[in-house]
């Protein structure tokens, strides 16, 4: 690696998306995702299973997002904070919500769902990169 990334501030952002998921899909929007999403609210054993896969989704994406950050900090001489959020913003656009928009509009999803979902992710990329950006010097 060329330049150091500090590893506590990736666990620190992966747990943080951890707890953006939670309150977003568990707290705030439950009931209108599982409507959307024609998901059965009662859980079920698999969810035993989908949350160390989340985790580890979160973890390499925070790594990610850090490495990613780093890079346009070096290269643009600003803030690490500004350079994370900057880069959470443009990776959301390209890979989250560019993405997701061409399933929903394959699938005919609904646009709500649309929202909700790239919402999460949105919500998920910018609090990464506010913990990368302040615990990451």
């Amino acid at each position: 690696m060329p330049f150091d990334i500090n590893l506590w501030a990736v666990l620190g952002a992966a747990v943080a998306a951890m707890v953006v998921g939670w309150l977003w899909f568990g707290l705030i929007f439950r009931k209108p995702w599982t409507r959307l999403a024609q998901l059965d609210e009662r859980p079920k054993a698999k969810d035993a299973v989908q949350y160390p896969i989340a985790f580890a989704v979160n973890l390499i994406g925070a790594f990610v997002l850090a490495y990613v950050s780093t890079s346009a900090q070096l290269a643009n001489q600003n803030s690490l904070l500004e350079a994370a959020l900057t880069s959470a913003v443009f990776v959301w656009l390209a890979f989250s919500a560019g993405r997701a928009l061409i399933t929903t509009t394959f699938e005919s999803r609904s646009v709500k769902l649309f929202l909700l979902n790239t919402g999460h992710d949105l919500a998920v990329f910018l609090t990464m990169a506010l913990v990368i950006g302040l615990v990451g010097n």
